[in-house]
């Protein structure tokens, strides 16, 4: 190996200028030559030593990964993004070049043509490679999961790899206080529809933060679509279903995604901490930070932000979560599928995280009526609280009115869609308040406040899908009935949280049959949407509607055969909570038939009666009235649910306009 030039005598290249050849130089420019070329090749001897010995361990390692065929192994195709079983030839659903080091642009366009062989081979062969000016960048660093990966299939020896240290990597991850993952399931949002079956967030939990900031600041990372602003609801929910948006994980800190989902869109989360460890934790958030950014298609009923979460988790624990064939997957279905799996080892606790609303109505609960009586009269009337109105009461009483006030003031400050002249005038109520507050002393509570009862996880209700038989009686006669639906949640449905008192219905299928008669279509909900408001509060100024939305195919009326045609159907009314029993409401429906183009309106009074876990009841009465021709019909539908558990029950059901009669067997799955 020849010296590099910066370590060869200068006056060479000055008798090369001067026309002087090499060749006739003087014998002491000889010697000095040889001395010089002498001291360059012991000096380079460590460096060639330690390139030759780099190179060995590389083909070393390069040999052993093709005789382990590593490139086949489910861990590495989950690294990469591809289909897990090698025999099922795919390509990888990352769509960023920027994620292979395999890739290049010069015969290929397009990341479908990577391949996991040659992906192995230039990580590889990355991972020896010299270190560079910015370590950051170094495939050690870009890809710290698949060299952790590698590391342990190849017992790679560490003293023969370049030693860097990842700032950036160590920066974002704090693993030196890294304290557990969590899984979030944030609850369903009825005012979006990618948001209905409810969303999904990793939070990496640090210790640094459990104390000072009841870890607000720990770091989340989110999945969700790239939509461009003031997209149309129609255009969303087509290019969502069939993957016109591109998808990537993005990271914030958990404060900012509570502003969102707890403040603003007041929805309650459930905080899923994970029992993995040190080492999964290590290479789940190595694998996050790898594709931090990286682009793939979204889809919203399967490849959604609960598919991807559910592939970090299968990378770890190498455990099957998500079903391959099944054309839906929601965020509730991976933590039922977290219980389900040995026990809910992988569990280890769940903690219930209110919203924003929620947690100020318990607040105001926790008022004696007098105190709760200024407050609702200073909301309605909307003027400031003054030390005249509190003389009245303690200084521990004046102080829990203030801080219910001021609670109540943050609550309408976080609606953004408010005018200016609206926000000025809550502000300036809240900046009085808090005047009114300094002026009393640090009060200890002689009494501890109740603490806010935990909801439980909609997670821990019926699973989504939905198998049904049953038999019917009507005045033609006596029928079988078979059900199907991809996602069941009903009034009856044993369900939680954001599901409760709601109707999620999604390809719905309901099948009839007979002695006499094949089987046939009895009805087909595409998309049934119903949610019953009945948490309306007057503390927060609430008029909260109800509402609901069906369209699918169904029979025109219960009299009529083969009369079987596209119908949609909106309602819109108002609810109430009776009792811890008893629940109401009043619906106005409008309703389209294609078939015979009638347009229905119906009222429709409503009850639903717990009686106890196992046993619920809904009955709803109605006047149909077609605008067509006038002609009306008396509605009256009753149903009742015995559960032998969370996923098994009888349904027992009457109608009156036809006299049908039935009792199926409801099994979700």
């Amino acid at each position: 190996m020849h010296p590099p030039l910066s370590l060869i005598p200068e006056f060479l290249f000055r008798n090369e200028r001067e026309g002087i050849p090499n060749g006739n130089l003087r014998v002491r420019d000889q010697l000095i030559l040889a001395i010089a070329y002498s001291f360059c090749f012991f000096l380079l001897l460590p460096i060639n030593a330690l390139a030759d010995s780099n190179n060995n361990e590389l083909n070393t390692a390069l040999k052993k990964a093709k005789q382990l065929e590593l490139f086949k192994q489910p861990t590495w195709l989950r690294l990469l993004h591809f289909n897990p079983d090698w025999k099922k030839k795919s390509a990888s659903e990352i769509l960023t070049p920027l994620f292979f080091l395999s890739y290049n642009q010069s015969f290929a366009q397009s990341t479908q043509y990577i391949s996991p062989k040659a992906e192995l081979e230039a990580t590889l062969r990355g991972v020896f490679q010299a270190v560079g000016k910015n370590p950051n960048l170094h495939p050690q660093c870009r890809f710290p999961a698949r060299f952790f990966w590698l590391q342990q299939q190849l017992n790679l020896d560490k003293n023969k790899l370049p030693r860097l240290k990842c700032e950036r990597l160590e920066k974002w991850s704090k693993f030196s206080s890294l304290d557990s993952v969590s899984f979030v399931l944030v609850g369903g949002y009825f005012g979006n529809p990618a948001s209905t079956f409810g969303h999904l967030l990793v939070k990496l939990n640090n210790s640094e933060y459990k104390s000072s900031s009841g870890n607000l600041l720990d770091q989340t990372v989110n999945y969700g679509a790239q939509v461009p602003e003031n997209e149309t609801i129609p255009v969303y929910i087509v290019k969502g279903l069939l993957g016109g948006y591109v998808s990537r994980f993005r990271d914030k800190v958990f404060y900012k995604q509570d502003r969102v989902y707890s403040r603003q869109e007041l929805r309650d989360m459930w905080e899923y901490e994970l029992n993995l460890s040190a080492e999964q934790q290590r290479f789940l958030v190595y694998h996050l930070w790898e594709v931090m950014g990286m682009e793939s298609t979204y889809y919203f009923l399967k490849k959604n932000c609960a598919y991807r979460v559910a592939e970090l988790l299968e990378l770890v624990t190498g455990k099957t979560l998500k079903p391959n064939y099944q054309p839906w997957y929601l965020p509730i279905s991976l933590f039922q599928t977290l219980t389900d799996l040995e026990q809910s080892y992988y569990i280890k606790k769940i903690t219930y995280l209110p919203s924003n609303q929620r947690k100020l109505s318990h607040q105001f609960e926790q008022l004696q009526a007098d105190e709760a009586t200024l407050v609702k009269q200073l909301i309605k009337q909307k003027n400031a609280l003054n030390q005249q109105q509190l003389k009245k009461f303690s200084t521990e009483r004046q102080a829990k009115i203030i801080e219910v006030m001021l609670a109540y003031y943050e609550y309408k400050l976080i609606d953004n869609d408010q005018g200016k002249s609206i926000i000025n005038s809550l502000n300036k109520r809240k900046n009085q308040l808090l005047l009114l507050r300094l002026q009393l002393p640090i009060i200890e509570q002689k009494q501890k406040t109740p603490a806010l009862k935990a909801i439980p996880s909609p997670a821990s209700g019926s699973k989504p899908r939905l198998f049904s038989i049953g038999l019917a009686h009507q005045k033609t006669g006596k029928f079988i009935k078979l059900g199907f639906s991809a996602v069941h949640y009903d009034l009856l449905t044993q369900s939680y949280g954001i599901l409760e008192n709601a109707e999620l219905k999604v390809f719905d299928l309901n099948l009839k049959g007979s002695s006499n008669q094949k089987l046939s279509l009895d009805s087909f909900n595409l998309l049934s949407i119903q949610k019953l408001n009945t948490n309306s509060s007057e503390f927060l100024q609430q008029n909260d509607l109800s509402w609901r939305i069906k369209v699918g195919i169904k029979a025109r009326n219960n009299h009529c055969t083969n009369c079987n045609g596209f119908y949609l159907s909106a309602g819109i009314g108002k609810a109430w909570k009776v009792s811890s029993q008893l629940e109401s409401y009043l619906m106005l429906d409008g309703s389209y038939h294609g078939k015979q183009d009638d347009l229905l309106i119906t009222p429709n009074i409503g009850l639903i009666l717990n009686h106890s876990n196992k046993l619920k009841s809904t009955l709803e009465l109605g006047l149909i009235t077609n605008t067509k021709n006038g002609q009306k019909d008396k509605k009256i539908k009753w149903q009742s649910r015995y559960s032998f558990s969370k996923n098994k029950a009888l349904r027992f059901s009457y109608q009156k306009d036809n006299n049908k009669f039935s009792v199926s067997y409801y099994y979700h799955w």
